[in-house]
């Protein structure tokens, strides 16, 4: 089977010096395989908005990706048992005096992850309750946090795990506070494989 992946979204997927695929996602997909009698190939996918496209024309079997299982998503492809529960957390610069609560209030300007369920959540809780605020929108989480330390946006908001780990060797950010989104990642899969589905979630 071939799995697609956007690296760029440590700890889950990302590649290392030598350019080899790493992460949880990464690991885990190879345990299944293992387990569950079946080989797997790694196709990358640049960009995180190509992942759904590119399953659905069949250039890839399986999204493993830390890709969150929603409603919106589900009316395309069939998502696999929850294997992770996501939670939001901002991140500034270091030096920055802003808080969660300027967060909140829609005073700051936020970077996100196009196509995320991320900037899904920042669209409508913005539009609702402070219409006008700034979203920047970046291909990568990396390149998000990237704009942050540059001065393009006040703070980026973002899965906890994925910013927990990028901020263990930014020494340039600081986390001001998370919140629980209710969400899960799945691994997607179009609707009709679903010998693959029972596979995975064996695997699971």
């Amino acid at each position: 089977y071939v799995v697609g992946v956007s690296p760029g979204y440590p700890p889950f997927i990302f590649t290392d010096e030598d350019g080899n695929l790493k992460g949880i996602d990464v690991d885990s997909i190879l345990w299944i395989a293992e387990e569950e009698g079946f080989d797997v190939r790694f196709e990358i996918i640049e960009e995180w908005d190509s992942l759904i496209p590119s399953l659905l024309a069949g250039k890839i079997d399986m999204i493993y990706s830390g890709m969150t299982s929603t409603e919106e998503r589900a009316k395309y492809i069939t998502f696999s048992d929850p294997y992770y529960s996501v939670s939001y957390t901002v991140t500034v610069k270091d030096d920055s005096e802003w808080t969660f609560d300027d967060f909140l209030s829609g005073r700051m300007k936020i970077a996100v992850t196009s196509g995320s369920t991320t900037e899904s959540w920042l669209e409508e809780y913005y539009t609702e309750n402070y219409p006008g605020t700034g979203i920047v929108r970046y291909q990568r989480i990396d390149d998000a946090l990237l704009g942050v330390i540059n001065g393009d946006a006040d703070g980026c908001l973002g899965d906890s795990s994925n910013l927990l780990y990028i901020m263990g060797y930014t020494p340039d950010l600081s986390l001001i506070g998370s919140m629980d989104s209710g969400l899960h990642y799945g691994v997607g899969m179009r609707n009709e494989h679903t010998e693959l589905h029972d596979k995975i979630n064996g695997g699971l």
